[in-house]
């Protein structure tokens, strides 16, 4: 019975455990950028809002503490830093007025898509 009940705990954490972002350390600029019509903007979800600058790509930065936004990262502004959490692709639905929100077209059958998806990086932790 023991024999069991701990195979199932093992399975169970790890069916879990997959399932959880792993959280990383990234290190890059701080950015703040004003809302235009562009698929960034709209990952953001709202007016102005801030990216970590890598090398190769930009990450619209979500904050997940109760600090507001300007003034978790408004400090950091033009800085070099490092960020700590965790990365995940943020899907989003276009409404019926497509015509105002960043569309993708299918690169196979060129029919256009119904969502959108863009990466965005939860904040956990900011230090230099």
């Amino acid at each position: 019975m023991k024999k069991y009940f701990l195979t199932s705990v093992a399975l169970l954490f790890f069916i879990f455990s997959s399932f959880v972002s792993p959280t990383e350390e990234l290190s890059g600029i701080i950015l703040k950028k004003a809302w235009t019509k562009t698929t960034q903007s709209y990952c953001a979800g709202g007016s102005d809002y801030y990216v970590l600058s890598l090398p190769n790509e930009e990450l619209v930065l979500e904050n997940v503490s109760k600090i507001p936004s300007q003034k978790l990262f408004g400090q950091w502004v033009g800085k070099k830093v490092k960020v700590v959490g965790t990365k995940y692709q943020k899907k989003i639905k276009n409404d019926n007025d497509s015509s105002q929100r960043p569309v993708e077209d299918d690169p196979i059958t060129g029919e256009r898509k119904d969502e959108f998806s863009c990466w965005v990086f939860k904040v956990q932790k900011i230090y230099k």
